[in-house]
């Protein structure tokens, strides 16, 4: 009974703490998931005398705390003194905006008298100068991650949607073609000049027979020739007359057309 008595006192008093883990969308994928972190804060706790007896768990980005409701459930907890330490993964879990874990941490230690504890870094105490500074600068590198992660994601984002609107106006400006077939040489259009003088304007070119077919015509309208040999010009086109040898639209072909 003695030595039970002994080994009963003797056993450490484990102190109360809370575990809090932090992932957002944007960190997915990043060795950041809440069963990682849970064993790693489990593990130091388990190291340095603490007992997990409250989890906070926040799916949400960490640059604005009062958009995550589990961690101003961990604040209002502290402040009815339900555990002595916050324990998180790492410092950009607690918080990505240098100036709220400044206001937070502060609140925690200096008010409520309750340490903040990262599993995964190890700063010293937050009184001495250099500890306090190293916590300070990884804020700050935490912050600007968080920036820089926001900006890419938009650029991500708005070039998908870009890419996204071309692709849809692509199809639909094919969607409404029909697939042509090849057409053979005797149904492809061909294009007819437009004559310089309107149809209404051109007289009608004679039918020639028998000897009138030697008859000379104007070169431009076809019409016949009142005589093969004097050079009067055309009272329609004002051309000379030719003979049916030399002229390229003879009477014959107005006749065989």
């Amino acid at each position: 009974m003695t030595q039970l008595a002994a080994a009963t006192v003797e056993a450490p008093v484990l102190k109360a703490a809370a575990g809090y883990v932090r992932e957002s969308t944007e960190e997915q994928g990043q060795g950041f998931s809440p069963e990682m972190q849970r064993k790693a804060i489990e593990r130091w706790a388990a190291d340095h005398g603490y007992e997990i007896v409250e989890w906070y768990v926040d799916y949400i980005s960490g640059r604005e705390a009062e958009k995550r409701g589990d961690f101003k459930r961990l604040i209002d907890d502290a402040r009815d003194g339900r555990f002595r330490a916050v324990i998180a993964f790492h410092t950009s879990r607690f918080a990505r905006n240098a100036q709220e874990a400044q206001i937070y941490k502060n609140l925690l230690r200096k008010k409520l008298g309750i340490a903040v504890e990262f599993a995964t870094q190890h700063f010293g105490d937050p009184s001495d100068p250099s500890a306090w500074l190293n916590e300070r600068l990884n804020e700050v590198i935490d912050e600007h991650r968080a920036s820089t992660s926001a900006s890419g994601s938009a650029t991500a984002s708005r070039r998908r949607r870009i890419r996204a609107t071309w692709s849809e106006r692509s199809h639909t400006a094919t969607a409404g073609l029909r697939p042509t077939t090849p057409r053979t040489p005797n149904q492809i259009p061909t294009k007819r000049r437009p004559s310089r003088r309107s149809s209404s304007a051109m007289p009608a070119a004679p039918k020639l027979t028998g000897r009138s077919q030697r008859r000379s015509t104007f070169a431009v309208c076809g019409a016949v020739a009142t005589r093969p040999g004097p050079k009067t010009p055309c009272a329609n086109c004002s051309s000379t007359p030719r003979t049916p040898a030399t002229s390229h639209r003879s009477a014959r072909s107005w006749r065989t057309a």
